[in-house]
């Protein structure tokens, strides 16, 4: 079963390294002025609500179909050779951000 998408916001760390052919398939699909690829980098949580906020009032206008997280880090020294302040900066990416940005997406999201 293929699911409608009217609305879809993209958070990506660094929106000139986004993939031309993943914003022109996504224009194929669904009209442009109802999807934003945005940067977000979720190194700064205090920026995170904020961010999502101005997206939802100025782009979205509080309604949400589907939100695509694009960010994420992998320390190369594997868990022998990670430090504290590298396991904390990769929970803070890899967990913490995705679970606030979904938090605060769950009630403009069609269920």
């Amino acid at each position: 079963m293929e699911t409608e998408v009217d609305r879809l916001c993209m958070f990506m760390r660094d929106v000139d390294q986004c993939d031309p052919r993943i914003e022109k398939k996504l224009v194929e699909r669904i009209d442009a002025d109802r999807f934003k690829i945005d940067g977000l980098d979720l190194s700064y949580p205090q920026r995170i609500e904020q961010k999502f906020g101005m997206v939802m009032k100025n782009h979205f206008h509080g309604k949400l179909d589907a939100v695509i997280l694009c960010h994420g880090i992998v320390v190369e020294k594997g868990i022998i050779g990670c430090n504290v302040p590298d396991f904390d900066q990769t929970m803070l990416i890899n967990v913490r951000s995705m679970t606030h940005i979904i938090s605060l997406a769950m009630p403009f999201l069609k269920v």
